[in-house]
């Protein structure tokens, strides 16, 4: 019997797949990112046989690109060629008592990140939730356009603005608190009440003005009257010349 190639044999299957901890990151070449695991229990065996530089596999690596570097003392799985570690590639990660799986359904689909922030998809209820952490932004970046299309929305924020050129707002506008504008205001005369008749504009309640307001051609401030004679009427406003 050849217990040399026995030995050997038992060699390349106890090392072709070996468990371990993310010890070390060299994220320095972006053609080449690597990391150093430490092979073994960490109970048992202290740091373990730390590995040489191995790269770790990725979901896509061309036209189409991913990027998410392992953490320090992740738990990672060596793909060893032959047995042989220096050859090794990460392919893959298990759950562990440091990092545990952020959650147990079966319908959830979520990505944690280090700060607290989910990203998670619940196909059973059909909802795709976003939760970042205090401090946290999102900016999306979309040259030519964006679309949104939903039965009711709700944007409930301190403050909210909008900067653009020209906001058109297609349909019935209620604004509850107070309304403002810095910079004049021009209307055109559209349908006013039902069946197209009545006002407007209504305004239930007082008004104040600070300048004049002219309506018709004639100034409330500065209009004139011709006289009728004593005793009688004037005429009605004059318009403005």
């Amino acid at each position: 019997m050849d217990f040399g190639r026995a030995n050997e044999a038992q060699r390349q299957q106890r090392n072709g797949i070996l468990r371990g901890r993310v010890r070390a990151l060299d994220l320095s070449d972006p053609t080449q990112p690597r990391c150093r695991v430490a092979i073994g229990d960490p109970d048992t065996d202290g740091e373990g046989l730390v590995t040489d530089w191995l790269p770790w596999k990725c979901a896509r690596a061309g036209r189409v690109r991913g990027w998410s570097a392992p953490s320090i003392d992740e738990q990672v799985v060596v793909d060893c060629p032959e047995g042989d570690p220096s050859q090794g590639v990460v392919s893959g990660a298990l759950y562990s008592d440091d990092y545990p799986a952020p959650s147990t359904s079966p319908n959830e689909h979520l990505i944690e990140f280090a700060d607290g922030g989910r990203l998670m998809y619940d196909d059973a209820v059909h909802a795709l939730t976003v939760d970042l952490p205090v401090g946290a932004t999102i900016h999306f970046a979309a040259p030519v356009s964006v679309r949104v299309e939903t039965k009711d929305a709700t944007v409930k924020a301190e403050t909210l603005t909008l900067d653009a050129k020209q906001t058109t707002c297609k349909g019935a506008l209620t604004v509850e608190g107070r309304f403002t504008f810095l910079n004049g205001a021009d209307g055109e005369a559209g349908e006013a009440g039902e069946g197209g008749s009545g006002p407007v504009i209504r305004i239930q309640g007082s008004a104040e003005v600070t300048g004049d307001v002219t309506a018709g051609g004639v100034s409330l401030v500065h209009h004139p009257h011709d006289a009728q004679g004593e005793f009688a009427r004037t005429s009605p406003p004059i318009r403005g010349t």
